[in-house]
């Protein structure tokens, strides 16, 4: 990017309002800041490597499974090997009950900051918001029944499946008790 003083040359802004921006730019993942070599762009920008994984429900709540404290330990082991893509959580993300986690996610989807959306059950409600409807942000959901969402495609297992897989990989780590 051009340098500094020649940013706040082009958009005819104060310092202090032009390192606000940089600040804001910087922590939403959009540019890099490194001392003496100057501002770049981010490789890859958030809105083709940052995940929301959207849960109905947050960690020791009424309600919270374990499937859901796999779900979660997972994915951050998964995003934490691959540098590239990472992954936010939104917990309490309820139908017909807008928290602050339901309005984080909808203004990181306005301002583009996620890749695509995980929906956990019982969190469809943000597929009726007028922005979520507007951004065309791809959007899969875990165990929900076929056409819950409507268009978008849902992930399910069927308990032969799972257990069979769990199974194995209990094998696989020389488990034999259960």
């Amino acid at each position: 990017l051009p340098t500094f003083d020649h940013l706040i040359k082009i958009y005819g802004v104060s310092r202090a309002t032009m390192q606000q921006i940089v600040k804001q730019l910087r922590e939403e993942g959009f540019i890099l800041s490194i001392n003496r070599e100057g501002l770049f762009v981010a490789d890859p920008p958030p809105y083709l490597s940052r995940f929301a994984v959207v849960y109905p429900n947050a960690p020791g709540e009424k309600g919270w499974s374990r499937f859901n404290t796999a779900f979660l330990n997972e994915c951050n082991n998964l995003f934490r090997k691959n540098p590239q893509i990472s992954v936010e959580n939104y917990f309490d993300v309820r139908a017909h009950q807008p928290g602050e986690d339901f309005e984080r996610l909808i203004e990181d989807i306005r301002c583009h900051r996620v890749a695509g959306v995980i929906l956990h059950r019982h969190t469809q409600s943000i597929l009726e918001h007028p922005v979520v409807k507007a951004s065309g942000v791809p959007v899969v959901g875990i165990y929900f029944l076929p056409g819950d969402l409507g268009e978008y495609p849902v992930i399910n297992t069927d308990y032969a499946m799972f257990m069979d897989r769990a199974f194995n990989w209990f094998s696989s780590k020389r488990r034999k008790r259960v």
